[in-house]
């Protein structure tokens, strides 16, 4: 029931954003996930015998 009622809070405030809001909230995740990329490093495990 708890959860139904936080679900519906946030159904709610999605709802009332205004396209500003909305704007603002994809570009601040867009620089997150940027900033995510440029940290991020692929790095191959030597002793990873999974495929042999």
């Amino acid at each position: 029931k708890e959860q139904i009622k936080e679900e519906e809070s946030r159904a709610l405030k999605r709802i009332n954003e205004t396209p500003a809001e909305k704007e603002a909230k994809r570009r601040k995740l867009e620089e997150e996930v940027e900033e995510l990329k440029r940290h991020l490093q692929i790095v191959p495990i030597e002793d990873d015998d999974v495929y042999t």
